[in-house]
């Protein structure tokens, strides 16, 4: 999944992510670490984004 931001139409950033239950669910161990490793990605940059507010 490629690291995009879309702002809102309020103005406030949003990041896209998989849920986490979608990445616990993944029957195989490859594609569950690639998904989990993009959505503590993503939940970093959230936290980035965050902090600029």
């Amino acid at each position: 999944m490629e690291q995009k931001q879309a702002a809102h139409v309020s103005g406030l950033m949003v990041v896209a992510t998989w849920h986490p239950s979608d990445v616990l669910r993944s029957l195989n161990a490859g594609p569950r670490e690639q998904a989990r490793a993009q959505m503590v990605a993503a939940l970093r940059r959230a936290h980035a984004l965050a902090g600029e507010c």
